[in-house]
């Protein structure tokens, strides 16, 4: 994490592989995300095999939430 979080924003796209994640709690996806908005905007994050109901559940769920405080 670390590593990704202190590379170059002019880089490639930062991909986020669910594949082998059965669940993601709100707290940590949140702060994942905000932190690689912050630092590459959503824009170059992509998410990928987010197949699992318990993580494609609340990534959009957090997507929503941040939505509506815009």
């Amino acid at each position: 994490m670390f590593q990704i979080i202190n590379g170059s924003a002019d880089k490639e796209d930062v991909v986020l592989d669910f594949s082998a994640v059965e669940v993601l709690s709100p707290s940590f996806a949140d702060e994942l995300l905000s932190q690689l908005n912050e630092k590459y905007g959503m824009d170059k994050v992509k998410i990928v095999n987010a197949k699992s109901a318990a993580v494609s559940e609340t990534l959009e769920a957090i997507k929503l939430v941040k939505a509506n405080a815009s």
